[in-house]
């Protein structure tokens, strides 16, 4: 990231599918602020981004194993919109990202622990650093335990960082 304050809002759809499948779909809208040029001092406009997402889950309401265990797979992508300075590669890159994993839920002390492998299909091959487009990702979260009312699901929070580089230039 920039270091820059960004706004952004997301709405998020779920739905229940045959055979057991959960399915939750996402776009959202991420407006990014000026940024600091940290050797001409100059402010830039960078551009904003559609964020779009689909993920699948396997089995619905988990195995019990203690706690819940279930399969992940997502698809995400980020999309570049709007007038801005231009990513300083050769040509912007809007990333999609593919990864696969399992979700272990602890519901009743709201932790929620997440392992799996992501791809990136999509990578500039023209910016600095590292070339890696694959890698194991793991990250907990936690979800204040209530009752939930009927059918409904416990919702749950999750906190990711995303990696990205900005040449100078």
């Amino acid at each position: 990231g920039t270091g820059s304050t960004d706004i952004g809002a997301d709405v998020i759809f779920s739905s229940l599918l045959p055979l057991n499948f959960m399915m939750h779909s996402a776009i959202g809208y991420t407006y990014t602020t000026k940024v600091t040029d940290p050797v001409t001092d100059a402010k830039l406009n960078m551009k904003d981004q559609i964020r779009s997402g689909i993920a699948v889950l396997f089995p619905a309401s988990g195995i019990h194993m203690g706690g819940r265990l279930q399969l992940v797979g997502e698809y995400n992508t980020v999309t570049f919109v709007g007038a801005g300075t231009n990513n300083a590669a050769d040509a912007v890159v809007n990333p999609t990202d593919i990864v696969g994993g399992l979700r272990y839920l602890l519901l009743n002390s709201g932790l929620t622990l997440n392992a799996g492998y992501r791809r990136n299909m999509k990578i500039d091959s023209t910016l600095p650093g590292k070339k890696d487009t694959a890698g194991f990702i793991f990250s907990v979260s936690f979800t204040k335990p209530v009752q939930p009312p009927g059918r409904n699901r416990f919702p749950v929070l999750s906190l990711e960082t995303i990696p990205e580089e900005i040449r100078v230039g």
